[in-house]
């Protein structure tokens, strides 16, 4: 079984590193990639997935308030919260 994961994060570089690291990993794939939380939400819609990892600072919806809107409608997927200082 392979887990569905999202990666929400401002900096491509971030995005990236992530996406290398996971790479490694063959029962994980990267089916989201999102620079704020907006695009996030639009894309769980079509999406469904079996983690996050979400940033808190990013720009047009926070990662707090993504954090929120998730859990509206979505009680059971795993959230990782990256912050950065």
């Amino acid at each position: 079984m392979k887990y569905k994961v999202a990666i929400a994060d401002d900096h491509k570089i971030i995005r990236l590193g992530l996406q290398a690291t996971l790479a490694m990993y063959p029962d994980l794939e990267i089916v989201i990639e999102a620079s704020d939380g907006f695009l996030l939400l639009k894309a769980l819609k079509s999406q469904p997935v079996d983690l996050i990892l979400l940033d808190l600072k990013m720009p047009y919806k926070s990662g707090y308030e993504t954090l929120k809107a998730i859990r509206l409608t979505n009680q059971t997927v795993k959230i990782l919260i990256a912050h950065y200082a």
